[in-house]
C-alpha cells in the first residue's frame, strides 16, 4: 500500500513518532521502577491487542531478556555499540530462569498489585472525604 496523500503519511509518521518514544519512556520507567512496571509496558506494547496464550511466561522471557541485553551492552564500549559491532544473544541463548526466580517474580506481582490496589482504594477514600 502506498500513500497518495501527503497529509496522511504526515499524521501516520507523527502517531508512529509518538508510539515509539512512548515505549521508550515506559520500558525506561520499567527499568527504573522494577520488573512488574517493566512487564506492564512490554505487555502493553506486545501482547495488548491479541489474545495469547502463555503471556506471562512469554512476559517473564521478555523481562530476562530486557535484563540480559542490557547487562551485555555493558560489557561493551560505546564505540562498539553504536558502530553496530555488537551481537546481541537471542532468547535460545540465555540460561533459563530458575523455579525460585519464577515464583519470586509471580510473588512481587501479586504484592505490586495488592499494593496498587490499596494505594487506589485509599486515594478515592482520601478524595470522597474532601
Amino acid at each position: 500500500m502506498q500513500l497518495q496523500n501527503p497529509f496522511l503519511l504526515s499524521k501516520y509518521m507523527n502517531e508512529a513518532f509518538r508510539n515509539y518514544h512512548g515505549s521508550l519512556l515506559a520500558y525506561d520507567d520499567g527499568l527504573a521502577r522494577g520488573d512488574t512496571v517493566l512487564a506492564s509496558a512490554l505487555h502493553r506494547n506486545f501482547f495488548l491487542q491479541q489474545e495469547h496464550d502463555g503471556q506471562f511466561t512469554h512476559l517473564e522471557h521478555m523481562v530476562r531478556y530486557v535484563h540480559h541485553s542490557l547487562y551485555w551492552l555493558s560489557l561493551h564500549s560505546s564505540e562498539a555499540v553504536l558502530a553496530g559491532i555488537v551481537h546481541l544473544p537471542t532468547i535460545a541463548e540465555l540460561p533459563p530462569i530458575p523455579a525460585e526466580l519464577t515464583s519470586l517474580l509471580r510473588e512481587r506481582q501479586a504484592a505490586t498489585s495488592t499494593q496498587a490496589a490499596t494505594s487506589s482504594t485509599t486515594t478515592r477514600t482520601s478524595d470522597t472525604s474532601r
